[in-house]
């Protein structure tokens, strides 16, 4: 069975933006490194997050587009190799379209694309890491489940941020493409959160 492993930063970045919208879905970039044969890098490096509205489909081509440009000017060998989406229950209706949103990103970027789920309901677990990997069969269907990987450390800072949410209500600043799309000067690669986390 394929794994997946999450890079902290990736995790952090992935958790914080779903955990700071908690009535509303979340959809983000998974980044990583594809290899020479076409097949992706089983190690997800960062994540890009999206949106945490609807997103009108002008808006998601620009996103995809603003993000590529970013990565073949500023980074060179990382690109976009999968969808990272959440909702607050996955059996509603709305939960049903984010997922579908999320396939069609899948398909824009690779055959091979890799499409995460966060489960919210996982987040009362300290032991999970609340993300749960599917790819695509051959047929678009996105059911073939793969394993996702996180280290044990990043399961200990997530665990704090939860208990730091309960106690202050606060977590680290963090923008998705909504937020930059409102003020061009919020970094939607978040280079700062990053420094903050360490």
């Amino acid at each position: 069975k394929m794994e997946y492993v999450f890079k902290p930063k990736a995790y952090y970045k992935l958790m914080v933006h779903c955990i700071s919208h908690p009535h509303h879905s979340s959809i983000g970039l998974l980044l990583g490194k594809i290899t020479k044969d076409g097949s992706i890098d089983n190690t997800i490096v960062d994540v890009v997050p999206l949106f945490h509205l609807q997103p009108l489909a002008p808006l998601m081509e620009s996103s995809l587009a603003l993000v590529h440009s970013y990565l073949m000017e500023e980074v060179g060998d990382v690109q976009m190799v999968g969808v990272y989406y959440s909702s607050d229950d996955k059996n509603s209706s709305m939960a049903s379209i984010i997922r579908q949103k999320s396939i069609k990103i899948c398909e824009k970027l690779s055959q091979n694309a890799i499409l995460v789920s966060q489960c919210c309901e996982q987040l009362d677990d300290p032991k999970s890491h609340t993300l749960m990997a599917n790819v695509s069969n051959n047929s678009n269907d996105f059911k073939k489940e793969v394993k996702v990987e996180v280290d044990d450390s990043c399961l200990k800072v997530l665990n704090g941020m939860l208990a730091k949410i309960e106690a202050e209500s606060a977590l680290p600043q963090l923008y998705d493409m909504d937020d930059h799309f409102e003020d061009p000067a919020k970094d939607f690669m978040n280079q700062l959160f990053e420094k903050e986390m360490g």
